[in-house]
């Protein structure tokens, strides 16, 4: 990778751990805490229980967009790599917690 393209990923990555922080982590904390506490406020839990749905929705879209950052790369069009072909996980290599 070139050092646009590093920066450029690095960029990306912080942007998606905010919106992983705003749409995962603190709500799921809000509701933990108000359920522990007993005091849940239930219009903070239903725009928290509406973030986790949309942070949900969003992963394929994020996926599609980090494969076809990835393929724009010089590496990737040296090699002809194709965002279809590009698997970002490789599921059948995990292994169960048995």
């Amino acid at each position: 990778m070139t050092d646009t393209e590093k920066s450029s990923l690095l960029r990306r990555g912080m942007v998606y751990g905010v919106w992983c922080a705003i749409s995962m982590a603190l709500p799921l904390q809000f509701i933990a805490i108000g359920l522990v506490r007993g005091n849940l406020n239930t219009t903070l839990a239903f725009a928290g229980a509406l973030l986790i749905v949309a942070h949900i929705f969003c992963i394929p879209i994020w996926q599609h967009r980090q494969r076809q950052f990835l393929c724009n790369t010089l590496w990737a069009r040296e090699n002809s790599i194709e965002p279809d072909a590009l698997k970002l996980f490789n599921w059948r290599s995990c292994k169960s917690f048995t």
